[in-house]
């Protein structure tokens, strides 16, 4: 076992109680740097993050970002084939939470089609609460903290996380957590177009989310597209970023993502665009470097 997992392990082991009620609580930004592994009820082991049960460590990220009631994710592995091309195109969940006691409980209410697929568990659960219901045991410092399950049998292992950020409302005009709802054209602000008329006809249920911590921000988009066969094909999408601001204009920073946004040369650069907010409502510009960069503008309202 690597050093630096030994000396997380035992932060994790001494330094957490059952009492979740930290300074900072798990409001913020966690990237995810390794798995526990539990015998006999106990830790006894910490390995890379994200390596199998049967040793096979596999290059990856997952960012975890909590609000005050919302939660989103994004995790993307690296598992080639036989023919040296990559399986994994990356998940993604956007829901609410909450922490009873030593619990975490996240209630996946959007998320990647993977997590969701028809006659699942979560889809199953999704049609009749609304959404779905993954609980876990939690440990939280103020620097890392930890979720895991453990079986009827001491056997089980947990998810290592450290912060990156924390979620401090009013600390600039973002952070907070949004939802798509309209857009318009520049040359015409007084007319809202929905998101629904300004995609596509044959995409539905479109759900576009976007959460900023102080520094960060993460943006979720899922759609369906059904095709001859009435499969959805539509792939979702999701980009965990670190922002500055300059003016009225932020500046981002690619930390992770979905594959199509990964493999974005423009995602890849940089990408910088104008914002504003007001009234509960944030609109943004499309990137700054396309040739009409103000022709549509969407328009997000607060949830949080």
């Amino acid at each position: 076992m690597n050093q630096i997992y030994i000396l997380l392990l035992a932060f994790i082991t001494f330094s957490c109680s059952s009492d979740v009620k930290t300074r900072l609580g798990i409001e913020g930004v966690w990237e995810r740097t390794g798995r526990v592994i539990y015998e006999g009820g106990i830790a006894v082991d910490t390995v890379p993050p994200f390596q199998s049960s049967s040793g096979i460590v596999r290059e990856g990220h997952q960012f975890k970002f909590y609000s005050k009631g919302y939660f989103n994710w994004v995790g993307n592995i690296i598992n080639l084939d036989s023919l040296g091309r990559d399986k994994a195109y990356g998940n993604t969940i956007h829901g609410r939470y909450e922490i009873r006691n030593d619990s975490l409980f996240e209630y996946m209410e959007r998320g990647s089609d993977t997590w969701f697929k028809k006659g699942g568990w979560a889809d199953k659960q999704r049609e009749e609460n609304g959404y779905a219901t993954y609980k876990a045991k939690i440990k939280i410092g103020s620097d890392y903290y930890q979720q895991y399950r453990i079986g009827k049998n001491g056997k089980g292992s947990g998810e290592l996380f450290k912060r990156i950020d924390s979620y401090t409302p009013g600390s600039n005009p973002y952070v907070g957590v949004w939802e798509r709802t309209d857009g318009y054209y520049s040359e015409n602000p007084t007319k809202l177009i929905s998101k629904e008329d300004y995609f596509p006809s044959y995409l539905k249920d479109i759900d576009i989310y976007m959460m900023f911590t102080d520094n960060h921000y993460i943006h979720f988009m899922n759609a369906v597209r059904l095709d001859s066969l009435n499969n959805d094909v539509f792939k979702h999408r999701a980009a965990a970023v670190s922002y500055k601001i300059d003016g009225d204009t932020i500046n981002y920073e690619l930390i992770g993502g979905t594959d199509n946004i990964m493999n974005s040369r423009s995602w890849k650069k940089g990408r910088r665009r104008y914002h504003n907010v007001s009234e509960n409502k944030m609109v943004i510009s499309n990137f700054l470097d396309n040739s009409n960069p103000f022709e549509f503008m969407r328009v997000f309202k607060n949830l949080e």
